[in-house]
């Protein structure tokens, strides 16, 4: 079973840190009726180039059911600790999934 949890506050890094080795993913759960942007916090560079911050639009809930996405961490980009940060807070929940 899955452990969801809550982002942790408003305003800047409201959202999740977890240990990154390349295998997990962020599966990030919407059951409100608005979508929502999840932004991965970029960490580290890739060929002497940092990137932007990447970010994920989270579908809004339909019919009852939530909208979800998956997200990867490529540990050149995010480092072994991964950050991610929600627009908005109400209705999400996340869980870190090691694959």
């Amino acid at each position: 079973s899955l452990t969801f949890t809550a982002p942790t506050g408003a305003g800047a890094n409201n959202g999740w840190a977890f240990s990154n080795t390349g295998d997990e993913l962020l599966m990030v759960l919407n059951t409100d009726e608005n979508t929502k942007t999840v932004t991965m916090d970029t960490l580290g560079s890739v060929g002497g180039l940092t990137p932007a911050d990447t970010t994920v639009t989270v579908p809004a809930a339909a019919a009852g059911v939530p909208g979800f996405a998956l997200i990867a961490f490529p540990v050149a980009a995010f480092s072994g600790t991964a950050n991610a940060d929600v627009s908005n807070a109400t209705g999400v929940t996340a869980a870190v999934i090691k694959v």
